[in-house]
């Protein structure tokens, strides 16, 4: 690592290192995963096979071929007994486990009485879920707003989601109303009030 001066700060010996967040980073040494600060120096000890970035003061780490999550003092908050965890925004994380998908509290308890098939992260507290290979969406209580009833969701963008239908893609809100039609082949976001669309 170097300052806007040019100046190391951190002598090269990782294998891996991470962007600081909150002046913690993911550091790689002799094929280990741990956390220093901006000095370089350990927080948290190489000693995890994977390991992901800290968000809202934990981070998922590999310990035995499943993820956890710990906090800044190396303690185990969620136990590891899954196969995948992620960030999932809204304040929740995600996690697979047996193929099938879940969010979580920072304290381990899940928020939906069932698993799916597939979870998306949260976009303005909305989410897309997948089941009996189509798509729908929850709200940030892990409630569906939608059935599956879709060939495909994208993320909420300006309060609005793309969502595709037989006849085409359209645009609902965020309470899984249609509000444009699905008559474009091809749609992309709305960014500052515009989305591109193909006839």
């Amino acid at each position: 690592m170097i300052d806007q001066q040019g100046k190391i700060t951190v002598p090269h010996q990782f294998e891996h290192l991470s962007y600081f967040k909150n002046r913690i980073a993911k550091a790689r040494k002799n094929g280990k995963y741990g956390f220093i600060d901006l000095n370089g120096k350990w927080i948290i000890k190489p000693m995890f096979d994977n390991a992901r970035d800290f968000e809202n003061k934990l981070a998922p780490v590999l310990k035995n071929g499943k993820y956890g999550l710990i906090n800044s003092q190396n303690k185990f908050v969620v136990t590891p007994e899954y196969d995948e965890i992620w960030y999932a925004g809204n304040n929740l994380w995600a996690t697979v486990k047996n193929q099938k998908y879940n969010y979580i509290k920072s304290d381990g308890t899940p928020i939906i009485a069932k698993d799916y098939d597939m979870l998306y992260s949260y976009s303005e507290k909305r989410a897309g879920y997948y089941e009996g290979y189509l798509w729908g969406f929850l709200d940030e209580n892990g409630k569906a707003i939608t059935p599956a009833h879709f060939g495909l969701v994208w993320d909420f963008k300006e309060g609005l989601a793309r969502a595709a239908y037989r006849d085409g893609i359209g645009f609902i809100n965020p309470n899984g109303e249609l509000v444009l039609e699905p008559r474009w082949k091809d749609a992309r976001d709305f960014s500052e009030g515009l989305a591109r669309v193909q006839l």
